[in-house]
């Protein structure tokens, strides 16, 4: 019996620390995780895999591009990739207009919290289109 292959996230920060944590806690849930220090590496990065990858777990704020304009890009481009945007700065509330429905986790979060998140956005959206 074959088993299916892992599910692939993509996580965008600028704190490499937050990174790190972030890749442990989710590959050790089984998750094949690639990371990436802004929006421009991810879109890079998704380009050289032909953006196979199920779920962009991304900052808010970041120097150079912000994760409402990497949603933007990704939008812009055609890509309807389950996107969770993650703050310490930003609460969901803030998110207005037609990025209302963006799910969004606050930082500082523990694994459960995240391991949750990313099952939500998963099961919401297989088999679907986001609704953003």
């Amino acid at each position: 019996m074959n088993t299916p292959p892992p599910v692939k996230i993509l996580v965008v920060d600028d704190e490499l620390s937050l990174l790190d944590v972030v890749k442990a806690m989710l590959s050790d849930a089984g998750y094949a995780v690639q990371t990436a220090v802004n929006p421009k590496a991810a879109v890079a990065w998704l380009e050289s895999v032909n953006w196979q990858v199920d779920l962009i777990i991304s900052d808010v704020l970041m120097p150079e591009m912000d994760g409402l304009s990497f949603l933007r890009v990704l939008r812009q481009k055609g890509k309807r990739i389950p996107l969770l945007l993650i703050s310490a700065f930003v609460v969901a509330e803030d998110l207005w207009g037609e990025h209302s429905r963006v799910p969004f986790l606050a930082k500082p979060f523990r694994q459960q919290e995240l391991l949750q998140a990313v099952e939500h956005c998963l099961s919401q959206y297989r088999g679907s289109h986001p609704p953003f």
